[in-house]
């Protein structure tokens, strides 16, 4: 069976290939969803927030 670890590794490595950049922060946000101390769309939401920009 292919761990956490390496199947996050392996997205990681994808999303490089197609260019786009991964941060730590976001990395770590992936690894907390992994361990279940935050959902899915929670980390979702945290994304959202933190990459849209306020029209105000």
């Amino acid at each position: 069976m292919i761990s956490d670890e390496s199947k996050l590794s392996s997205a990681v490595a994808s999303l490089s290939m197609e260019g786009l950049t991964v941060t730590e922060e976001e990395i770590q946000l992936a690894k907390k969803c992994l361990r279940h101390e935050i959902t899915y769309d929670d980390a979702v939401k945290l994304l959202i927030a933190k990459y849209s920009v306020s029209s105000c």
